[in-house]
């Protein structure tokens, strides 16, 4: 009987192990961590609205790959462990800066403005300085900033139900652009309640853009646009 049970204990460890093995990919995700931190400028003042994006492998598929700063310079991202998470910072005014972070524990990120001297930053974030996969020339709404405005002013629909709570605000949408220009898989990245979705649609709707190109050859890229509310009572 003793014997009897350790074989059916030993049966069935080797059927969880099959079972697991044969998981769909969805199925074992890499675990994953949050990554938080601040960004500020070199006096220390904190930086609202400075755009985020992860590159490679590090971003987790059920999450944003691009964040926004809050009022108080802070972020939030889901990272995977399978490598250390590559993230590149945006802002007006300022530097373009990409690191690769190594801490795990919240970080603290400085930016420097355009054209001033670029520091070493603290423990655990590493400047990256130069990406290969990064393209020559970024993707492009066709007919350029003023073809973009014409767009929204003609096709944004302010919802009615944020107008009668007097909802405004910046929706911070990403996506990526393919070979051809399409717009694929939009997200949004830091929104408001009841304005979101007519962002998303705004920009599912756009016309094909000119794609990113990297050695002269068209190629697939991500991208993020702000797409603000502004509310105008009567």
């Amino acid at each position: 009987m003793i014997l009897f049970l350790r074989n059916a204990i030993r049966v069935s460890a080797v059927l969880l192990l099959l079972a697991t093995a044969t998981l769909p990919a969805a199925a074992r995700r890499v675990a994953a961590y949050s990554l938080t931190g601040h960004v500020r400028n070199k006096s220390g003042q904190a930086l609202a609205g400075v755009v985020i994006s992860m590159q490679g492998g590090a971003a987790v598929q059920t999450g944003a790959s691009v964040t926004a700063t809050n009022g108080e310079g802070g972020f939030y991202l889901s990272c995977a462990n399978a490598e250390p998470p590559v993230l590149t910072l945006k802002y007006a005014g300022y530097q373009t800066q990409t690191f690769r972070i190594t801490a795990k524990g919240p970080v603290s990120i400085t930016l420097y403005e355009a054209g001033t001297p670029i520091l070493p930053q603290a423990a655990g974030v590493e400047m990256v300085v130069e990406l290969p996969e990064t393209p020559d020339v970024a993707a492009a709404f066709p007919g350029g900033i003023a073809a973009y405005q014409a767009y929204m002013k003609q096709n944004l629909r302010y919802p009615r139900a944020a107008q009668e709570k007097e909802l405004a605000g910046t929706v911070l949408v990403s996506f990526n652009v393919d070979e051809q220009g399409r717009i694929l898989d939009p997200q949004v990245a830091s929104g408001v309640a009841g304005l979101n979705e007519e962002a998303l649609r705004l920009v599912s709707a756009m016309p094909w853009w000119t794609p990113a190109r990297r050695q002269g050859r068209p190629v697939r890229s991500s991208s993020y646009l702000r797409v603000r509310f502004e509310f105008h009572g009567e």
